[in-house]
């Protein structure tokens, strides 16, 4: 007879009334004091979050029905006709149904309801683990993003601006992330890249910015960098200017983790992105000029596709890393460029960080796409390759595109002895032209521009 039973019966065997109303008083109090003490040592026996309902009582017969739930599914295998598999019944003509996983089934959901009611509720005090909050993420498994409440701060939440609405599958597209998407299609995008720590590449990327807002307007300007731990430098930067996107190289739609890929190109991913018309590549430690935008400017008004410059005298490179750019003709087209760009990640993959390894795989990838089809404004090796033609503009104050100059002086010196020595090229340390070009790269109608 369990305990409860006995409770009852002592508290009514009284022989009078009076005395069996006192007992039931005492049982009572007896029953109220056993529930508090049951309450004060709870915690320290895991049921200080069990639901009202999970009673030992419950538990059991969840538990006797489990057993008796899986001892009918097994004595069903038994009923098996000779021959068949023991995995396997037939049900009608020609169907199977895959016993051995209903029993699985049966135990796991039985398992759980058990559990569950062990548990029982648990505290809305308690905090989510980290897993189950809800954060922003890519899943490159699936290669869409998926909603969730919170966006990153670099692109559209937190701190640096208001959130417009969750990433979606259908509000993000290209290579980039939400805020890029927001800028629609037909997007002429300045792609850089940055990476590591050093303040003077990321002080040269606000004069940058400054500068596209003047000399390319319309233009928007891409950053691929793992943005974690540069919330103080990028989010001034991203309220200040709003065509400035921030590409989280982690986990980049429709490509994601690329930091396997050498970092200075990262900057391709814009190539073959849906939503962009005009690409030009550019290095965050050189300047925008006026000489830079009018080359640009005179490119796309003509019928090309490529473009490349060559403005110095140790531009002797068939493809500059940050002085080319591209332009989408039609659908068809994107799909190609990003064929390419698919093809420049899978050389770059595991390559060097060394300068002019970028340079070496363009070169590979693209420069057979760009015969027939490019524009190449060269100041000094107009003879040594084709499609070439003068700069449209005379040279300022010896200025020349792709100069280095938002990094210390020691830097550019051990990157250009290294240069020096892999490629076997005398290159100047002077930021400034100082050497007259020849006279075939000259524009015809003004050969007095003997600085090009």
């Amino acid at each position: 007879m369990s305990g409860r039973g006995e409770c009852r019966m002592a508290c009514n065997s009284a022989a009078s009334p009076k005395k069996r109303h006192r007992t039931r008083m005492l049982c009572f109090v007896a029953a109220v004091a056993f529930v508090l003490y049951t309450a004060a040592l709870s915690p320290y026996f895991g049921y200080a979050g069990r639901s009202a309902g999970s009673s030992p009582g419950k538990i059991r017969c969840a538990e006797a029905q489990a057993s008796t739930d899986v001892l009918k599914t097994r004595a069903s295998l038994g009923k098996e006709k000779p021959g068949t598999p023991r995995s396997f019944r037939r049900e009608g003509e020609g169907s199977r149904v895959l016993v051995g996983a209903r029993l699985k089934g049966l135990l796991r959901n039985h398992t759980a309801a058990v559990s569950q009611m062990k548990v029982g509720r648990v505290s809305r005090t308690t905090p989510l683990p980290v897993a189950q909050q809800s954060i922003p993420f890519y899943d490159k498994t699936q290669g869409t993003w998926r909603d969730r409440e919170v966006s990153a701060w670099w692109d559209g939440g937190g701190e640096c601006e208001h959130s417009t609405g969750p990433p979606s599958e259908g509000n993000v597209t290209g290579t980039c992330g939400r805020r890029a998407t927001q800028a629609g299609y037909g997007q002429r995008v300045i792609s850089l890249t940055l990476y590591g720590n050093n303040p003077e590449y990321w002080a040269g990327l606000k004069h940058v910015l400054e500068a596209s807002t003047k000399l390319y307007p319309g233009w928007t300007v891409r950053l691929h960098t793992d943005p974690r731990g540069h919330r103080a430098r990028l989010c001034p930067l991203l309220r200040r200017y709003p065509h400035f996107h921030v590409c989280d190289v982690r986990s980049l739609p429709t490509l994601g983790d690329v930091r396997e890929v050498n970092p200075m190109l990262w900057r391709v991913a814009p190539l073959g992105d849906p939503q962009v018309a005009a690409l030009s590549v550019r290095d965050v430690d050189s300047a925008l000029l006026l000489r830079d935008a009018e080359a640009v400017d005179d490119w796309l008004s003509l019928n090309k596709t490529w473009h490349v410059m060559r403005d110095f005298e140790g531009h002797s490179f068939r493809i500059l890393g940050g002085l080319w750019g591209v332009r989408a003709r039609s659908e068809r087209h994107v799909g190609e460029l990003a064929a390419l760009r698919d093809d420049l990640f899978a050389r770059g993959r595991g390559r060097l960080k060394t300068w002019g390894q970028d340079q070496i795989i363009l070169a590979e990838v693209l420069w057979p796409a760009m015969q027939g089809d490019q524009v190449a404004h060269d100041s000094f090796f107009c003879q040594s390759f084709p499609e070439t033609r003068p700069f449209p503009t005379e040279r300022r104050n010896g200025e020349f595109v792709g100069a280095i100059r938002y990094v210390r002086l020691g830097d550019v010196i051990r990157g250009i002895k290294k240069m020096s020595r892999i490629f076997d090229i005398n290159l100047s340390l002077h930021s400034s032209i100082q050497t007259q070009c020849p006279k075939e790269c000259r524009p015809p109608e003004h050969p007095e521009w003997i600085f090009c």
